[in-house]
């Protein structure tokens, strides 16, 4: 009851931090409570693996990029991975809320193994069992890098190009 609850809005908090130090560039608070948050959901998912499996999944995914701007591609396969496998989980359960995360994940992962040079492995992840997922994906994003030129145009007249593409 309470106490879960409790102890994920705790799991949550120590999230949002994580992610706060990592725009930060402060990469030791970031690993210090991106891990202090997964340990609070790993202990949850023991009591209710239904209700916490996909926080805890967002919280190795989290650790796993977190790593990866580090460089330490061991810890972010390992948590790439852990996180790819609980929402392959969910997905078998509830598709349609989980294909947009197995997608991201596996961006992650062949972000990781392009960054690794290993172009098999990366290749494998960008063009695995949900390839249609990544134009998904790859739509949002650009709709989000339009709206944030959109904006950025905004604050900076000289930036405005909505009418036409510059010629080439």
């Amino acid at each position: 009851g309470r106490l879960y609850e409790g102890r994920e809005n705790v799991a949550s908090v120590q999230h949002n931090l994580g992610a706060l130090y990592k725009t930060l560039h402060d990469y030791a608070n970031s690993e210090k409570y991106y891990k202090l948050s997964l340990e609070n959901r790993e202990q949850l998912l023991e009591q209710n693996p239904d209700m916490y499996r996909a926080n805890l999944a967002m919280s190795q995914n989290s650790l796993g990029t977190l790593y990866n701007t580090l460089h330490d591609y061991k810890n972010s396969e390992k948590y790439h991975k852990l996180a790819l496998e609980n929402y392959e989980q969910l997905y078998k359960e509830n598709p349609d809320a989980f294909r947009y995360s197995i997608a991201v994940t596996q961006d992650n992962l062949g972000v990781l193994y392009r960054e690794k040079d290993d172009y098999e492995n990366s290749e494998k992840y960008f063009e695995d069992k949900y390839p249609s997922e990544m134009t998904i994906v790859a739509l949002e994003l650009s709709a989000c890098s339009d709206a944030f030129f959109a904006l950025s145009s905004v604050q900076f007249p000289t930036k405005i190009f909505f009418s036409e593409k510059p010629a080439l």
